[in-house]
Formats: structure tokens, C-alpha cells, sequence
């Protein structure tokens, strides 16, 4: 006796069997998060992230990409909420990508941006997991910034219940800055 059975059904079926054997993975699903879209300014040798943390319930990553022929070298300055900066330096091999954890590169604990300069062009960005007050998990992602700029512009925002929302800001320079936000 020969069974057949077509490629959609087998998948249909591991997927069956999967949750059958498995219901407690369903406990584990992220109930937050975004993504992003690939960069429109390609590669560049200098990218900015405002935001990111070290706290508990937070992890945060660096992905970079060399999609160059030569190796880059590149240089990480944290600058932290103290206003202390640590720099960190990784050299990305010829056509590949890499991931660096940012909570080990910098204290527990720490709130932090990242100037990240590279001695070739990269593509630069970075995603964060949460679990946030142990009600929001999941996770975000952004391309860095390839250079500050006196004006910003947000679309999404939000003071309802429920929701806390932050405007996270760099100051990768020498001088105090005045913001002005509207």
C-alpha cells in the first residue's frame, strides 16, 4: 500500500502535531513588537541610536552588515546616561554580518546610545527584546540615524492609559544642547 501525501499537508500535519505535543509554547508568544524596512540610504561609514538599555527585562543588539569587498573596522561609543562614553572596537569581515550584544558591552543596568563609526561603509541596526512591567513582551527594530539633524519629525505617540510613551534623545557632541519639543 503506497501514501501519499501532498508537501501543504505534511506541513499541515507537523504543524497539527507540533501543537499537539507543544500547547505550552503557546504561553511564550511575544504580545508586542515592530519591525523595520531595509535601508533606503544604504551603506553609510556613521550611524546613531538614541535609545537603548541595559535594565533588566530589556536585551539589545547591534546588527551590522559589511557588504563591502575590505574589512571595516568599527568603533562603538556608548554614551551613557551618567554621561560617561565606552568605546569598543570590532572589526566586520569582507561581505558579512555580525551581531554584537550591547549588554556586554557596557555595565548592567545602564541606559545608553550608540555612535557607531565604521573605517568602510555598513549598514547598521538595532533590535531590542523586552519584557516590559511583565505585561508587554516582544520586541522593536530600527535602522540607525547616519547623522544627527537639527529637526526631528514622530508620527506615533501616544499619553492614553496603558501606555508609556518616551522620546529618547543623543548628544553625540562636545557642548550642552537646548531641545525644543512641540
Amino acid at each position: 500500500m503506497k501514501i501519499r501525501i501532498k508537501k501543504s499537508a505534511t506541513v499541515l500535519l507537523v504543524v497539527a502535531l507540533a501543537c499537539a505535543f507543544a500547547p505550552g509554547y503557546a504561553r511564550d508568544v511575544p504580545n508586542g513588537g515592530s519591525d523595520v524596512i531595509g535601508s533606503s540610504t544604504g551603506p553609510s561609514k556613521t550611524w546613531y541610536f538614541a535609545e537603548g538599555t541595559t535594565r533588566a527585562g530589556f536585551d539589545e543588539y547591534v546588527c551590522l552588515l559589511n557588504p563591502g569587498s575590505k574589512v571595516s573596522i568599527t568603533e562603538f561609543s556608548y554614551m551613557l546616561g551618567t554621561g560617561e562614553t565606552l568605546v569598543r572596537r570590532h572589526d566586520l569581515l569582507p561581505a558579512s554580518r555580525t551581531t554584537i550584544n550591547v549588554r556586554s558591552e557596557v555595565p548592567p543596568e545602564s541606559d545608553v546610545s550608540i555612535k557607531v563609526t565604521a573605517s568602510e561603509p555598513i549598514v547598521a541596526e538595532r533590535p531590542m527584546y523586552f519584557n516590559y512591567k511583565g505585561a508587554w513582551s516582544g520586541g522593536h527594530n530600527v535602522l540607525g540615524a547616519t547623522g544627527p539633524k537639527p529637526e526631528w519629525y514622530f508620527a506615533e505617540g501616544t499619553t492614553r492609559d496603558g501606555f508609556d510613551t518616551y522620546l529618547c534623545l543623543q548628544n553625540p557632541g562636545d557642548l550642552e544642547a537646548t531641545v525644543d519639543v512641540d
